[in-house]
């Protein structure tokens, strides 16, 4: 049994609802069967290492430990899982990767050698890839204190995002429509703006079901709504989970902005570059210990997210239809840039077939630290 691949199973289930701790499974094993299973849980419950251990109870005693992330060294809101495992009495750790927290940083690893447990390398890069996917928001939050900011949109061969009328379901198929459900229920928040909100009155929630736990996910939705013009009615609104409605600094002469359910947070910014203050925002969600955000549009909060260097990562779905029109709106709008030269090229692009869709993923140059090394 590939026991790694487990590991990621369940640290899959804490994605998109523990940040700012990063989502980590264990499994533990001994004479080749499963004693133990556990992934994080939000703070102050357990680590990953030790909901395994507490299932292993004895058995966990000259086990091997298969983590998704090194074990943590360091007294957080909980004690070091080093020492629940030297003292759980495992006698070999196979970690995917080094926590890229500077509080760890290959200080477990060490703690565990120094303590004679047995550290050994023997992960795929693609399980060392998946390992990293999951935790890059907990990476980029530890290190800059923002959230990881995705732009996702779908569009056409041309580049439409839809027709000149407006008309946009559904550009992708649902082969596509099922990966970005996934991709959400694994994101901490989900924004966008109030434009896309009035269009197509969406619920920004994730389907149940494979991996993702009952919690609402994602946990946070968030329409950047400048004017304060969303009815009480959009569905967003309505869903399970919060939702954070920004809006800017408004004049004396504005209506209030009432009728709204207990579970919306009304936030006010001061006006900015696409409508608020957004760099203002991104910092606001990162103190908030938002790990990881998606932006799907409109235009013009995507584009003006790109014009302040503000997105980190990009999830571009393409599908082979032709939209055509002067005047059928694009996925990134605001002003853009003038010269090729300056627009950012991606990099660590990876594409993917799903049904008659392509999706492509790319990074920001000089955004995100890469993967971590093995642990050598």
């Amino acid at each position: 049994m590939d026991y790694m691949s487990r590991a990621l199973d369940l640290a899959a289930k804490a994605a998109g609802g523990v940040s700012p701790r990063p989502p980590v499974g264990c499994v533990i094993v001994k004479d080749g069967q499963i004693v133990g299973e556990g992934w994080t849980t939000q703070s102050p419950g357990r680590h990953a290492e030790v909901a395994a251990l507490e299932q292993a109870g004895e058995a966990a005693r000259g086990a091997t430990a298969y983590t998704t992330l090194e074990p943590c060294y360091h007294h957080g809101d909980t004690p070091p899982c080093t020492s629940a495992l030297i003292a759980a009495g495992i006698r070999r750790v196979v970690p995917a990767i080094i926590d890229p927290n500077p509080q760890v940083d290959g200080k477990g690893i060490a703690r565990l050698r120094d303590e004679g447990v047995e550290l050994a390398e023997e992960v795929s890069a693609g399980h060392r890839q998946a390992a990293w996917e999951l935790i890059e928001g907990f990476a980029r939050l530890i290190r800059t204190g923002r959230p990881l900011v995705i732009a996702k949109y779908a569009m056409s061969l041309d580049g439409k995002i839809a027709t000149r009328s407006g008309d946009s379901q559904w550009i992708t198929s649902e082969e596509a429509r099922e990966r970005v459900h996934r991709q959400r229920a694994r994101a901490d928040a989900i924004m966008i703006g109030s434009g896309t909100a009035i269009a197509d009155d969406p619920r920004l929630s994730a389907r149940p079901g494979g991996e993702l736990t009952p919690e609402p996910r994602p946990r946070l939705k968030i329409v950047v709504d400048t004017d304060g013009e969303l009815p009480p009615s959009a569905k967003m609104f309505w869903e399970p989970g919060e939702v954070l409605m920004v809006y800017a600094t408004r004049s004396e002469d504005a209506g209030p902005l009432i009728g709204l359910p207990d579970n919306v947070e009304k936030m006010e910014l001061p006006p900015g570059y696409g409508g608020i203050d957004l760099v203002m925002l991104i910092d606001e969600l990162g103190t908030r210990g938002i790990g990881t955000l998606i932006v799907e549009g409109g235009s013009r909060l995507l584009g003006s997210l790109f014009d302040l260097d503000l997105i980190d990562k990009v999830n571009a779905y393409i599908a082979p239809v032709i939209i055509g029109g002067e005047d059928a709106p694009t996925p990134v709008g605001a002003s853009g840039h003038e010269k090729l030269s300056q627009a950012p090229r991606l990099e660590r692009i990876t594409t993917e077939q799903l049904g008659p869709d392509t999706l492509i993923t790319g990074y920001i140059p000089g955004h995100t630290g890469h993967m971590p090394a093995g642990i050598g």
